[in-house]
């Protein structure tokens, strides 16, 4: 599947007093190749009044081919806001999944959930001490692993780490 333009889903802004905004659905896709230079949106709804209370969406990407041997996705940008939640599914038939993002684009209230077998390397450039600011906050379930550079800056405002993180 090649995307070159724009997949939106968009909920509706809170009504009423102290109403809060709706989830915005999800976005789910199942595919054996997937690249493209366009956009895969899920926009929660704005709280109403002063609430502040602002609906998540979810984006993911599932591989359920046992015939082809997806276990490796590389993504060059990834925004991640408004409390939308990213996770990457292993299928039943693998060991592991590898997932290499180059940059991560956030307002800190995002959140990209890791699983058990799975390793993220997070802005990493081999053989280069480079550094990360981290918009978004990450979720790693034991058994999973990620991988910062060698400095890294942590400003999201929901991460737990019950996983394995490293610093090449």
């Amino acid at each position: 599947m090649r995307i070159d333009g724009l997949i939106t889903t968009s909920a509706s802004d809170g009504t009423g007093g102290n109403a809060g905004g709706g989830s915005g659905g999800s976005i789910f896709i199942k595919t054996t190749n997937f690249t493209g230079y366009g956009e895969l949106n899920v926009n929660g709804g704005n709280g109403a009044d002063s609430s502040q209370l602002a609906g998540s969406g979810f984006g993911g990407v599932e591989d359920h081919f046992s015939a082809c041997d997806l276990d490796f996705w590389e993504i060059d940008e990834a925004h991640v806001t408004r409390y939308a939640n990213v996770r990457f599914y292993t299928p039943p038939a693998k060991s592991n999944v590898t997932v290499i993002i180059h940059r991560f684009l956030g307002d800190k209230t995002g959140l990209l959930h890791l699983q058990i077998d799975q390793l993220l390397f997070v802005e990493v450039v081999e053989s280069m001490t480079n550094e990360s600011i981290a918009p978004i906050s990450y979720r790693l379930d034991a058994g999973s692993e990620i991988v910062f550079p060698a400095r890294v800056y942590l400003i999201g405002i929901r991460s737990e780490f019950g996983g394995y993180h490293r610093y090449p």
